[in-house]
């Protein structure tokens, strides 16, 4: 499969590396200065001749990052105000420690979480949206309510 995709990708642009095909994508999509909806038709119209997002493409980390089990979760509760690591750890029920201490360093990393932490005895850390994640939040919110709007009638379906 992966040898396929990678032969279609040849196919189709054959003397542009993943990295640069992303780019030109990009660059197209800012130029255009495209809206919501025409900017997620785009990425699916310009995306798929070479896969879904070529594995250098910036775009496929942060999505790997963002999209993850635990990512979205984490986003949704952090959606809801500032959070402790154990109030957080409450809220996204299921998550080991180990898991949300690697979920929250990634979305920091990425600069979609911001971590405060207080000089105090005991010590005080606070997980937040960082502005950029607020935004991300305004556009994945409609996702999740759609998704709960329809997750009976998919899980009906499966049965």
């Amino acid at each position: 499969m992966r040898r396929e995709r990678a032969a279609a990708d040849a196919a189709v642009m054959p003397s542009r590396p993943p990295a640069v095909r992303c780019q030109l994508f990009w660059d197209a999509f800012e130029v255009k200065g495209w809206g919501i909806l025409e900017s997620t038709a785009a990425i699916l119209g310009c995306m798929l001749p070479f896969g879904i997002g070529p594995h250098s493409c910036p775009t496929r980390v942060v999505l790997d990052h963002v999209m993850s089990r635990w990512g979205v979760l984490v986003l949704l509760a952090l959606s809801e105000g500032t959070l402790r690591w154990g109030e957080l750890r409450r809220e996204v029920d299921g998550i080991s420690e180990k898991m949300l201490a690697s979920t929250l360093r990634t979305l920091e990393a990425d600069g979609i979480v911001v971590r405060t932490s207080y000089p105090e005895v005991p010590p005080r850390v606070e997980y937040s949206l960082s502005p950029l994640g607020e935004e991300l939040m305004q556009r994945m919110l409609p996702l999740v309510g759609w998704v709960a709007e329809h997750a009976e009638g998919i899980v009906e379906q499966q049965a």
